[in-house]
């Protein structure tokens, strides 16, 4: 906003709430980069994303150096037998 601006806010009665006996209310606060006046969450978000990144970066160097197959399937077309049990019930 500029100095000197004036801006116009206009309320509209699409949630009544003086039937509860509530107000509507305007809180003007600031906001940074970070997010709000408290930085805790911008930070927090910033070293889960770095985190997130070193370990991504872990990860694909290990797949790259020493990759990982898969196990040759075996028997694909048998179906497997069921093996038969003996229960005596008493």
């Amino acid at each position: 906003m500029v100095l000197g601006h004036e801006s116009t806010l206009t309320f509209r009665v699409d949630f009544p709430v003086t039937i509860y006996g509530g107000t509507k209310s305007i809180l003007i606060s600031t906001r940074t980069v970070m997010g709000g006046k408290n930085p805790f969450l911008g930070i927090a978000y910033v070293v889960v994303g770095g985190i997130c990144i070193v370990l991504g970066a872990l990860f694909t160097a290990a797949h790259l150096i020493k990759p990982r197959y898969p196990l040759p399937a075996t028997n694909k077309g048998t179906p497997r037998r069921r093996m038969s049990t003996n229960v005596t019930f008493f």
